[in-house]
């Protein structure tokens, strides 16, 4: 039987997990634990933790966005727009 107070964080310490993934480069991972955070977060009607897993979730879409748009613009030798990407990806970092 779990307590419901020791469940009441879990959505927050899971968003947690996900930004620490996705700082260390786990881009799949991150999205899997926000997931998981906002699915916990709506099944407890918590609805601050909610909002900071779907803040997450645009972290992490955002970063795996421009980072892509980055190693293309790279890869195309596209140097025009490579910067603004770069210091897009830099901002959400």
């Amino acid at each position: 039987m779990h307590c419901p107070h020791a469940l009441r964080g879990h959505a927050y310490r899971v968003a947690w997990l996900s930004e620490v993934c996705r700082l260390a480069g786990r881009g799949e991972e991150a999205w899997q634990r926000v997931r998981q955070a906002l699915d916990l977060a709506r099944q407890r009607k918590a609805r601050g933790n909610e909002a900071h897993a779907l803040h997450q979730l645009g972290v992490v879409h955002a970063h795996t966005a421009l980072a892509t748009a980055s190693d293309l613009y790279r890869a195309m030798d596209m140097t025009f727009w490579l910067p603004q990407a770069e210091a897009a990806l830099a901002q959400v970092a």
